[in-house]
Parts: C-alpha cells; structure tokens; sequence
C-alpha cells in the first residue's frame, strides 16, 4: 500500500497515548508526591527559620541530583517499551506494517507518544509546585525553571536510550534488560576487571570508577552534579545547582540516539518479533557480551574468595575454570536464547573458542605481568612528592633524598614479592609526579625479614625512611603557639589498668617546647619502627592545628588547616619528657626502658 504520511501521524499518536494513560497518570502521580508534597512539607515546616525561598531550593535542587535522575532513568524503558510494544507481537508487527504510514512517520509518532507525556507530567509538577508556593506568598522561579530544564534534558537523556533499546530486540521482556544492562556495562567490567588486577598484580588496589563513569550516564549524572550554598554574612542566601553542562552533552547524545534508532527502525524486519536480537550484524556482538560479562563475573568472584589466602597460584587455577565455565555458559546460553533450541554446541564453537582464548589472554596478562605494571614505577627526578604509609605510620615526604629512598624500598618489595610470610607488613605508596599523575602501589604482605642487595632488611628501610630528618620534622613541627593546642592526653598502664593524666593546652605547649622538642633533637624520642606496633608502657597524644578562621565557622565549610597528630612513647631515655610526666602525676613504675 502505498504510504501518505512522512511525518507525525495525529491519529497514531493519539492513539497511543490514550492506550498507555495508566503508566502515564502513575508517572504524574509519582512525581506529584516528590515535589509539590515536599515543597508543603518543607515550607509548612516551624521549627525553621530559613527563607522560604532558600527552603524552595534546596529542596527542589537536591531532588534534581537524586530522586530525579532515578525516577526518570526507571520511567524511560516503561515508555518505550510500551509504546513500540508492537514490536515484539508477531500479530500485532504484521497489521501495523501494513497501515499507510511511512516508517518514519511511524517512528516518530510513536516516539513522540512516549516523551509527550513525560515532558507534560513535569511542566504538571512545576505548576502545581508553583501553586504551592503562591499559596506562601512567593514564587521562586529560577529553581522551577531549572527543574524543568533538568527533567527534559534527563528525559531526552534515558528516553534517547531506551528508544535504541527497544529496537534492538523483538521480545517484551529483553527490551528494558538491555537498557538496564548496558546502563551499567562500562562500571560493571571495570570493577570486575579491577577485582581481578587486584588479585593478581602485586601491589595494585582497586580504585573508584574512572573513565567507566562517563559510560553510564546515570552514575555520571549523580557523581558530577550538586548543590552548593551561597554565603553572605555566615549565613545562607542562596542555593546553586551545578549539572547543566554535563546534562546538556547527555541530553544531545540522548537525542542523538533517537535518530541512530530511527535508522535502525527503518531497516527492522517484522518478521523479527518474538527474537532476542532483533538486528542480525549485533546477534554475535549479544553472545559475545554475555559470555564475556559471565566470565569476568564468575572468575571475579572466584578471585575474591581466593584472595583472602593470596594463594595466588592455587587462585589462578581456580580463576581459569571458574572464568570458562562462565565464558561457556553465557556465550551458548545466548546462542540458546536467540536460536530457541539446546542444539547449538556444534555450530558456534569457533567463536567461543575465539573469547576463551581472549579471555585467557586477559587473564595471563594479569597473572604473569606481561604489561610490566608492577615494575613500571617513575623515575625520581620526575616526582614532586611521595605519601608513605607503613603499619600505621604515615607521611609525606618530597626531600630528593628520602624520594629516591622510598623508591628502593618499593623495588624491593616487589623483588621479594611475600608469598606466605607469616611475618608481614603493609605498605602503602602514593607518588605524586611533576604533571600532577599520581602512581598508587598497596602492598598488604610484604616480607618483613628479607634482604635487599645491601643486607638491610626490608623493614629496616622504611625505618631508616620515617626517622629520617624531614620525616621527623613532619611529625614534630617547631613552628607553633600555645594556641595551638587543643587536645592533649597521656595514657598509661600498669598492670591490667590504664589511666590518663589530664593537661591543658598552655602545659601541652610548655611541655612540647621545653621537653619533648629537645629530646627529639638529641635522638632519645620519636623514633618509630614499623616491625614493633605493640603499645605498653606511656602513650601520649598531642593534637596541633592553626586556629579555624570565622570563615570555616559555617556549617558548610568546617576546615582544619595545617593539622598535626603527634604520638611519642615516652621512655627512661627521654629525660626531659619523662621527668615532667612524673612532676605532673606520672608513676615512675609505668615507665619503660
């Protein structure tokens, strides 16, 4: 039949939208207990005084970075599934394509059936939020013109996708699994991935979503955007919500989507209702994906249950069945699902080859170090600054000599890499480079008792690294006032009983001046050594930081700056120390050789 409308058709758009009013009524419904609700909640409130603009605000802006982005990110594959939902009836798929209608008519009625109604329940919300506000006396435009320019650039954002979504399939049930699985494609296989790093290169830590958070924008979306007060006169005048730039780029591709689906739409075989996969070129890229994402995750999950030992040859092992058996039943498990028949084993064998051979090749990159990570560590000249942590004891060093140091205990840690040393040591090491990368390596077995080329063990490197004289500087700073100090306790025990000796921040200072300083000069206090982390004896604990300015008074920008921890083990050594400790209540019985 020959087709008469290129554009929206009115009758099929209609149509549509009149078919799926409960979805679209429970949507409004939804987004009407959110917002106007909230906003009476909030603005009925007594017991407080904020500006009835400024409660407006927080409460429509921190809707917008959480309750928000969900509901629409929830609410997209209901619409588009429900409104292409012809799609996957066999019945249904033929009498449409017979209607005269062009495909891109169709498209784009149908489309517009969906986002229509969504786009409309906001401009609802904000009107009827509008009203709630009128009914207090005011109306806060910029935050309800913000919600609504939000809410369409989330829409066109989750809608777009889930559009492309609904024409990849032909089955009701797949098409909103596939939206939400490849929501979370990128994150997922980066943490698997990172799981695995973790377990088999030494010294590398799984760290937060990187590069994979911009893959998915719901975690992007909820990670970059916020909420940031105004302050005038330590009070809060004004709330800012920060999102518009990241949401603007998402809403474009949303929309851009559309139109890769339009394509997609008009190449679709109706006979391809009822399949999993509607397009034939993705069948493959569908079996390699789940049998790939099984695999990881099987293996991954594997790992972190080998891990705990650091078996790591037995975890290998493990890993390797554990990430084929995976591989092979997700990879035939889709073969399954689209050919619908069990017999499927003696047709798509090479490709499954092909993955288990990639995966394994990921696996012994991993294990075996082929890329080269663990010893792949910055030359010195080119760091500006290293953070060492050892047992509890930490800081940051930048002296060239201590840098140069820190980076021969690290090659020796990993030239004795710990197998089962009963005796071990954590060892955490953050480089910070000239250009501002920053290499992270955490160790949670070293060997305690192996040597290095020189004879010293590994342990004594690092003690030879946190006494060395910068180190000693960080931890017992000369430059400070008595009004510094605000916290000081020393504890003792005797026996099985432990009791502390009070001291006010003026005998703090006195006390750190004129005993502990000089006894750190002369070498008899402040020495550390990670291999003895047992605690008998005195314990003393000193806090030191910078008055807070009336600026970081705010309830939203509390700081501490310049803060310092000083702990010392006072000892028969240390004079000066331990002999104002015992004019200040101190038993002697309580103190160490």
């Amino acid at each position: 039949m020959t087709s008469k409308t290129f554009c929206c058709n009115g009758t099929l758009l209609g149509k549509t939208m009149k078919r799926f009013w409960p979805l679209w009524l429970g949507y409004l419904f939804v987004w009407l207990l959110m917002l106007p609700l909230m906003l009476h909640l909030s603005l009925s409130s007594f017991y407080s005084d904020v500006d009835y603009t400024i409660r407006v605000q927080d409460s429509i802006y921190t809707l917008l970075c959480y309750g928000a982005p969900i509901l629409v990110f929830l609410m997209a594959p209901l619409a588009a599934t429900a409104v292409f939902s012809y799609l996957y009836n066999t019945k249904r798929a033929g009498v449409f394509a017979s209607l005269p209608i062009r495909r891109e008519g169709a498209f784009l009625s149908l489309t517009l059936a969906g986002l229509i109604p969504m786009l409309s329940a906001h401009v609802l919300t904000a009107a009827v939020s509008a009203l709630v506000e009128l009914a207090y006396g005011f109306i806060d435009w910029a935050s309800l013109l913000t919600f609504l320019g939000i809410t369409t650039l989330y829409t066109l954002n989750f809608y777009g996708f889930a559009v492309l979504c609904a024409q990849l399939t032909g089955h009701l049930m797949i098409a909103p699994t596939v939206y939400a699985v490849l929501s979370f494609t990128a994150p997922a296989i980066e943490f698997l991935c990172s799981g695995l790093a973790s377990t088999f290169i030494y010294g590398y830590q799984m760290h937060p979503f990187e590069i994979s958070t911009y893959l998915s924008p719901i975690v992007a979306i909820m990670r970059f955007s916020g909420v940031e007060p105004v302050e005038s006169k330590d009070a809060i005048s004004a709330w800012v919500y920060h999102g518009w730039q990241i949401n603007a780029i998402y809403g474009a591709i949303g929309a851009v989507l559309i139109g890769l689906a339009l394509l997609l739409y008009r190449k679709r075989r109706m006979e391809s209702a009822g399949d999993v996969v509607a397009v034939k070129p993705l069948k493959k890229v569908f079996a390699v994906m789940l049998g790939g994402g099984c695999g990881l995750a099987l293996g991954a999950l594997l790992a972190a249950i080998f891990s705990a030992t650091n078996a790591t040859g037995d975890s290998f092992a493990a890993v390797s069945i554990g990430m084929a058996l995976g591989c092979w039943i997700g990879y035939f498990g889709a073969e399954m699902l689209m050919r619908k028949t069990f017999r499927v084993f003696g047709e798509t064998w090479r490709g499954f080859a092909i993955l288990l051979a990639v995966l394994a090749l990921f696996l012994c990159t991993l294990r075996f170090d082929l890329l080269g990570w663990e010893r792949n560590l910055p030359q010195p000249e080119n760091v500006e600054s290293v953070v060492i942590a050892c047992n509890g004891i930490d800081m940051e060093l930048s002296d060239t000599e201590n840098v140069e140091a820190v980076l021969r205990l690290n090659k020796d840690v990993v030239a004795h890499r710990a197998g089962e040393d009963e005796y071990s040591t954590y060892l955490r090491v953050d480089y910070t480079l000239r250009n501002g990368a920053h290499y992270l390596r955490v160790y949670d077995r070293v060997p305690s008792f192996e040597t290095n080329a020189d004879g010293k063990r590994i342990t004594e490197e690092a003690n030879a690294i946190f006494n060395s004289p910068e180190a000693i500087a960080v931890r017992f700073p000369t430059d400070v006032t008595h009004t510094q100090f605000h916290y000081t306790s020393a504890d003792y025990s005797i026996g099985d009983y432990y009791q502390s000796i009070e001291i006010t921040p003026e005998e703090a200072y006195e006390w750190y001046v004129t005993c502990i300083l000089p006894d750190v000069a002369d070498g008899t206090l402040g020495r550390v050594d990670v291999s003895d982390t047992s605690f008998s004896g005195v314990y003393c604990y000193l806090e030191i930081y910078d008055d807070l300015t009336p600026a970081a008074t705010g309830a939203f920008a509390y700081t501490r700056e310049n803060y310092t921890q000083v702990l010392i083990a006072p000892t028969r050594e240390s004079v000066r120390t331990t002999a104002w400790l015992i004019e200040h209540g101190l038993p002697e019985a309580a103190i160490q050789q």
